[in-house]
């Protein structure tokens, strides 16, 4: 490892450098009963904090990250008066940053997300080089919520089918909901929508867009360009994954062609 001032670290005084005993690293939640308060507050949607046409909202700090409850309330606008510097939210890193909403599948039995992928080098079958493009990684997990913050499944960019133009469809559901078109030879993938948000709601959760190391022709594109509330579909344009709620008749009824 080389640090910022250019010294090199290696072998055991690596290991000594980077190893982190067992709770040395603050565990950042919100109790469930404090979640659950954030969901009862005025003016929220039916089935808070999830909304009936959902977007997605980049992570910028975990201030930011837990107001995301407020979002369809009579408290929305402090979100705007709030801190917005990007200093690092639940699951971001140097090299990584996400957008999340919270979903709810009361308000659908398919979660649809649609949009052109950014290009990733391929690494799943064992390259030997690594290749350039857009980014280095992304992906879309289904966490369950700030008071159990484990995930339920995942797709990471290798996973997902491209159709035309690199266009994807994702859905996402429960196993019994999950439409017969939705699958690999369709060109669409499927994610199990997995236990709920794990504080109660065996409905709801989070859902992350990962992305991480944009090259720099692609940066204007992405997560790491936001820097303020409700630009993401700007920023992100064509690559930003458009979500909807649709029953599993109506999916099916698109057939099985690209």
């Amino acid at each position: 490892m080389i640090r910022a001032d250019g010294s090199k670290v290696e072998g055991e005084a690596l290991c000594r450098d980077i190893v982190r005993k067992e709770g040395a690293v603050r565990r950042i939640t919100v109790s469930g009963e404090v979640q659950r308060e954030f969901y009862a507050m005025p003016g929220r949607s039916q089935f808070q904090p999830a909304q009936s046409e959902p977007k997605w909202d980049a992570s910028f700090n975990f201030g930011l990250t837990a107001s995301r409850m407020l979002i369809g309330t009579a408290y929305e606008p402090m979100r705007d008066k709030q801190d917005i510097m990007r200093r690092g939210a639940l699951y971001s890193t140097l090299d990584n940053t996400y957008m999340a909403m919270y979903v709810d599948n009361r308000l659908g039995q398919v979660l649809v997300l649609e949009g052109k992928a950014p290009r990733t080098p391929r690494t799943h079958m064992g390259e030997k080089n690594m290749g350039a493009g857009d980014l280095r990684y992304w992906s879309v997990c289904k966490y369950r919520s700030l008071a159990d913050a484990a995930v339920d499944a995942c797709l990471y960019d290798e996973q997902v089918p491209q159709g035309k133009n690199g266009r994807f469809i994702i859905t996402i559901s429960a196993p019994g909901d999950r439409p017969g078109n939705a699958r690999t030879e369709c060109g669409v993938a499927w994610m199990p929508w997995g236990t709920g948000d794990g504080a109660g709601n065996p409905h709801g959760g989070m859902l992350l867009w990962r992305q991480m190391l944009p090259s720099a022709e692609f940066r204007p594109h992405s997560i790491f360009s936001t820097t303020r509330l409700n630009e993401e579909p700007n920023i992100l344009g064509d690559y930003y994954p458009s979500p909807r709620y649709i029953s599993r008749a109506e999916f099916e009824k698109l057939g099985c062609s690209r």
